[in-house]
């Protein structure tokens, strides 16, 4: 069997000469629709195999698909949270924007989390909009130690 590197320059000199020979809008819908339906069929596929977080801990994936929860403002963000919390307890899960995120509530479960995994952590908000002053609950590392 030849190497890869020697058939595919020929490969692609066969299908450059069928695409020139018939210009046809059909062939590249075609072409898209066929790479389209592998894109899906991998997404699909990878979403069945693995639980999600919301399967394994209790929590909404949200009514937007791929996007997830969708709060109409911060004030019911926070209400909202409050709710969950109360439905599904002290650890639960929830997809916002596309990513499934970990909410504790319990003050002792957290300290545990902190203990067991510091540098897990990751605080994906932007707190220099939130709270542009340095302080103790938007900073980290050797800034928060100063602080």
């Amino acid at each position: 069997m030849p190497p890869l590197a020697d058939v595919l320059p020929g490969l692609f000199n066969k299908l450059g000469s069928l695409v020139r020979s018939r210009p046809s809008p059909r062939l590249l819908a075609s072409g898209m629709a066929v790479v389209a339906a592998v894109y899906l069929y991998r997404a699909i596929k990878r979403r069945r195999r693995r639980p999600s977080l919301c399967d394994r801990l209790g929590g909404t994936p949200g009514p937007i698909p791929y996007l997830g929860f969708v709060p109409r403002s911060s004030e019911h963000f926070v209400y909202a949270l409050e709710i969950l919390a109360d439905t599904y307890g002290d650890a639960y899960a929830i997809k916002i924007g596309g990513r499934e995120s970990v909410v504790l509530t319990n003050p002792e479960a957290i300290k545990e989390v902190l203990k067991e995994r510091p540098h897990n952590l990751v605080r994906t908000f932007n707190k220099d909009k939130l709270l542009p002053i340095p302080g103790m609950f938007n900073t980290e590392g050797e800034e928060w130690k100063r602080n």
